[in-house]
């Protein structure tokens, strides 16, 4: 019996570290080895979006890019201006900005940075909670490219949008 609770508990501590070691090599953008039908990168963080709709980014497919900023910050407020430039750049991407802010201020913020209404670009707000469970304490703004379900980078902090770009 104690070999059986032996077992279960080196499983669990296994699976465990794995898991650990898939989240520390998205955050630093590197691969993580898994099999290609399994493979999804993208954090299950519900997202309700501006027009009340619920989405959860574990569910996206195609190319995403997830943008979590907070309204009141200057390098949010740069990093958006910075995008609205070069819109067409990322014409091949769903780009969600995410914020915990309540929702009025989220559409102000879209509004101001020119970003509302534009097919490609969708606002969201999410608990901090969310966002904390899936990426740790991370600087504002931070950015994660996805293809088909699969990290492909990540900015934190304030990035150069041509390094972005670059990063497609």
């Amino acid at each position: 019996m104690n070999k059986i609770i032996g077992l279960v508990l080196l499983c669990a501590v296994v699976s465990a570290g794995c898991n650990v070691k898939k989240k520390e090599a998205a955050r630093s953008g590197e691969a993580v080895e898994t099999s290609a039908e399994t493979q999804n990168d993208l954090p299950f963080i519900p997202i309700t979006l501006t027009d009340g709709r619920v989405v959860n980014v574990k569910d996206f497919t195609g190319k995403n890019i997830l943008v979590l900023f907070q309204p009141d910050c200057d390098h949010c407020q740069h990093e958006a201006e910075d995008i609205e430039k070069q819109l067409g750049a990322f014409k091949d991407y769903k780009m969600y900005f995410v914020s915990a802010a309540p929702m009025p201020q989220i559409e102000q913020f879209a509004t101001t940075y020119k970003l509302k209404g534009k097919d490609n670009v969708l606002f969201g707000n999410t608990a901090a909670e969310n966002v904390l469970n899936n990426f740790g304490p991370i600087p504002a703004p931070s950015i994660y490219i996805y293809n088909d379900k699969k990290l492909k980078q990540s900015f934190e902090g304030q990035t150069d949008v041509a390094q972005i770009i670059a990063a497609l």
